[in-house]
């Protein structure tokens, strides 16, 4: 696994971005202020996903008018804010 530093064009914090050195797949990624977080894309993840139910949606503001939110979880027009 590699890293560079990114900047979010929102917040202009720095987000650390996490990929395969080999293939370059992103891996995920970790913002500025919210290290103990790990955001990771599910389609990078083996095996039965079915129990796997987002707690979260991020950018919810910019979403496809057709996809709705999943039931229950917390949506945000954008990343919120570490502390």
């Amino acid at each position: 696994m590699r890293t560079y530093n990114d900047t979010s064009p929102e917040s202009g914090r720095v987000v650390k971005r996490l990929f395969c050195g080999r293939c370059g797949s992103a891996l995920g990624g970790v913002r500025e202020g919210m290290e103990d977080m790990t955001v990771v894309p599910i389609g990078i993840l083996d095996g039965d996903k079915s129990d796997l139910k987002p707690q979260f949606e991020f950018f919810h503001k910019s979403k496809i008018e057709w996809i709705d939110p999943v039931a229950g979880s917390q949506c945000f027009d954008a990343f919120p804010e570490g502390s």
